[in-house]
């Protein structure tokens, strides 16, 4: 595990930290994000596959994606794969 990270929209006052962005943000520059996989609860919302893709992260597994679609459907349309329930 090279990062984790939690939504901390309300506790930190910051609409841009979905749990996905401090996620990236805890596992700092790495210099290639090739080959590893982002885990979610929730399917990625379009500003996180937008991160998810501008990184080349090409697998996104998420729990649930029944209620909260996302962005599932973005992120293959620019080369990646992502699966939920």
């Amino acid at each position: 595990m090279i990062g984790c990270g939690h939504n901390k929209r309300v506790q930190n006052n910051n609409p841009v930290m979905h749990a996905e962005t401090d996620c990236l943000h805890n596992a700092g520059r790495i210099g290639s994000y090739k080959g590893t996989t982002l885990y979610s609860t929730l399917m990625p919302c379009y500003f996180c596959a937008g991160a998810v893709v501008q990184f080349g992260i090409k697998k996104v597994v998420a729990g649930e994606s029944a209620t909260f679609p996302g962005a599932r459907k973005f992120m293959e349309e620019h080369g990646g794969r992502s699966r939920g329930s």
